[in-house]
C-alpha cells in the first residue's frame, strides 16, 4: 500500500509540474532564423543554397551566431516574428504596415518586381492596363512593396507562387505581381513549356529592397544591430555585393530562335539580303537564325486553307550559325522552323 501511495503522490507532483515545465521550455526557446523557397534567393533547403541564403550565412558567421535554418511559409514566418518570438527571419519586403510590427535590418539588396500576364488574353506590352477592371493575383503573407501592394484591389489569394502562376496561365487571374528573377526561375523549373506565354506588363517596373526581420523588442533590435554591422563590414571587404545577386531580365519581347530548311520542290534554301534584293545567298540547311519580322501573311488568318502564298512570303531573319553568320536576309516562310 505504501508504494502505491509512493507512486500516486509522484504521479500527482509531475502533473503539476508538467505546465510549468512547458512555460519554462517556452521561455528558453531557442534563436531560429525562418526562411522559405524563393528560387533563385532560397531554395528549398540549406543543401540547395540561394544567393540570399548565401548572404545571411556569411553574415550569421561573421557575428559568430550559430542558429538553426528553419524552413517555413513565409506568412508562418512572418506570425513567429510578430508574435515575439526569439530569432529573425528573411527575405521580407518592408512596408509601413509591417514597420509598425517588426524590426528591419539595413537592406541586402534592391530586387525588381514585375506584374505579370497571359499573353493568350492579353496584350499589354506598351502598357495602358486598367487595373482596375482586371483579377489580381498574390501569394497568402508576400508583399511586393507599397507600389504595388497599392494596385491589388481585393486580389485572389493563393498558397503559393507556383499556385498562382498556374492560374495565370490558365486564365483564373489577369495579372499577378512577381519578382523579376523570382518570376524567370518559376517558369524555367517548373512551367518550360508555357514560358513564352507570360510577359510583364510595359513601362511598369518597381523596385524594393529585401531585409531580414526581427521583433520589435529589445533582443531583436540588439540583433538587428549586430547584423547591421556585420553586413556592412562584409560589403566593406568586398565578401558580398549590395547588388542583386541573381538578377534576371527574361520577359522583354523575346525573338524566335528558327533553323532553315529545305521543303519539298526547293531543295535548295534561298535568302535574298534584306538590303539588297539583287543578292542571292544558298543558306546551307541546318544553320540558325533569328526572325527580325515576321511576313505579314504568317501573322494574320487566311479566309482559306489555301496558303501558298504565305508559304512563299519572305520573313526578315539574322544568320546566326554556317557560312552567312550576320546577314540579315528575307527568306521564305516554309524554310523557317522554329526551334526556340
Amino acid at each position: 500500500m505504501r508504494i502505491g501511495k509512493s507512486r500516486n503522490s509522484l504521479l500527482a507532483v509531475l502533473m503539476l509540474c508538467a505546465p510549468l515545465c512547458l512555460v519554462q521550455a517556452r521561455a528558453e526557446e531557442s534563436f531560429v532564423v525562418y526562411t522559405g523557397t524563393w528560387a533563385p534567393y532560397v531554395g528549398s533547403g540549406a543543401e540547395e543554397g540561394g544567393s540570399a541564403l548565401n548572404i545571411v550565412q556569411l553574415v550569421l558567421d561573421d557575428m559568430a551566431l550559430a542558429a538553426p535554418l528553419q524552413f517555413t511559409d513565409y506568412a508562418y514566418s512572418y506570425y513567429r516574428i510578430r508574435s515575439g518570438s526569439p530569432g529573425a527571419a528573411f527575405p521580407f519586403f518592408r512596408t509601413p504596415e509591417r514597420d509598425r510590427e517588426v524590426v528591419f535590418s539595413k537592406p541586402l539588396f534592391t530586387v525588381t518586381n514585375r506584374i505579370f500576364y497571359n499573353r493568350q488574353h492579353h496584350d499589354f506590352s506598351d502598357g495602358g492596363a486598367d487595373y482596375t477592371a482586371l483579377r489580381f493575383g498574390r501569394v497568402a503573407g508576400y508583399s511586393y512593396g507599397a507600389e504595388v501592394d497599392a494596385l491589388l484591389n481585393e486580389p485572389e489569394i493563393f498558397a503559393s507562387e507556383s499556385l498562382a502562376m498556374k492560374a495565370l496561365l490558365r486564365g483564373a487571374i489577369d495579372l499577378l505581381p512577381m519578382t523579376e528573377s523570382v518570376a524567370s526561375a518559376l517558369l524555367l523549373t517548373s512551367f518550360p513549356n508555357e514560358k513564352e506565354l507570360i510577359r510583364a506588363v510595359g513601362g511598369f517596373t518597381s523596385n524594393s529592397t529585401l531585409h531580414m526581420i526581427a521583433a520589435k523588442n529589445a533582443d531583436g533590435r540588439a540583433f538587428i544591430d549586430g547584423f547591421n554591422q556585420s553586413h556592412a563590414r562584409l560589403i566593406a571587404a568586398g565578401v558580398i555585393s549590395d547588388a542583386d545577386p541573381s538578377a534576371i531580365t527574361a520577359f522583354t519581347s523575346k525573338n524566335d530562335v528558327v533553323e532553315v530548311v529545305a521543303s519539298e520542290g526547293f531543295p535548295i534554301v534561298v535568302g535574298v539580303d534584306s538590303q539588297d534584293p539583287s543578292k542571292h545567298y544558298a543558306i546551307p540547311q541546318g544553320s540558325r537564325a533569328i526572325v527580325i519580322e515576321w511576313s505579314d501573311k504568317i501573322l494574320q488568318p487566311s479566309n482559306s486553307d489555301r496558303l501558298y502564298k504565305t508559304m512563299v512570303e519572305e520573313s526578315v531573319v539574322v544568320i546566326v550559325s554556317g557560312p552567312h553568320v550576320g546577314k540579315e536576309l528575307r527568306v521564305k516562310n516554309m524554310h523557317l522552323s522554329i526551334i526556340e
